[in-house]
C-alpha cells in the first residue's frame, strides 16, 4: 500500500516537473517552437504532453486498481485468519477436554492395577437336596448345586475387609 502511494507521488512530481520544462530556458520561447515551422511544432509538442499525461493516468488507474485488488485480498487474509483463529480455540478447548478425560482415564487404570495387585477371595455356596453331608477327617471344599455366588473382598494394608461385594450368577 504505501510502494503504491509512493508510486503515485513520484508519478505526479514527474508530471509537474514536465509541465515546468515547458518554458525554455527563459528565452520566451518554448522548446517545441521554431520560427519557421512555429504552429506545426508547438502542437507536436503538446501532443507529445497530452500522449504521456495520458499515460500517466493510465499507470494511475492501474495502481489504484492494483491497490483495491491488494486491499481485498488483505480483507480476505483477515476474514480467513479469524476464522482460523475460532477453530483454534475450538481444537484447543476439545484438547483440554480430551487431556481431562486422559488423565481420569490413567487413573482409573492405575487404581485398577492396586486392585489387581491385593488378594482376592472367591467361593460358592449352596442349598443341596441330598441331605446331610459329613463329618469328613479332612478338609474338603464343599460345592453346593442349588445357590452360587460369587464374592469379592478388597484387603486393605492391614488385611481387613474394607469392601464386600457379592454378586448372584
Amino acid at each position: 500500500m504505501r510502494r503504491a502511494a509512493v508510486f503515485l507521488a513520484l508519478l505526479l512530481c514527474l508530471l509537474w516537473t514536465g509541465a515546468q520544462g515547458e518554458d525554455g530556458g527563459g528565452t520566451g520561447k518554448k522548446e517545441g517552437e521554431f520560427d519557421i515551422q512555429g504552429v506545426k511544432a508547438a502542437h507536436d509538442q503538446s501532443s507529445s504532453q497530452t500522449q504521456m499525461s495520458t499515460d500517466l493516468w493510465a499507470e494511475l488507474k492501474e495502481i489504484r486498481d492494483m491497490a483495491i485488488e491488494h486491499r481485498i485480498k488483505i480483507q480476505r487474509l483477515e476474514q480467513d485468519n479469524t476464522a482460523t483463529q475460532v477453530r483454534l480455540t475450538a481444537s484447543e478447548s476439545k484438547n483440554a477436554a480430551l487431556e481431562n478425560r486422559m488423565s481420569s482415564s490413567e487413573k482409573q487404570v492405575e487404581l485398577q492395577r492396586e486392585n489387581a495387585d491385593h488378594p482376592q477371595v472367591a467361593f460358592s455356596a449352596g442349598l443341596t437336596d441330598s441331605g446331610s453331608v459329613g463329618p469328613f477327617t479332612t478338609d474338603i471344599t464343599l460345592k453346593f448345586s442349588t445357590q452360587t455366588f460369587w464374592t469379592q473382598i478388597t484387603w486393605d494394608a492391614s488385611c481387613h475387609w474394607t469392601n464386600f461385594h457379592s454378586m448372584e450368577m
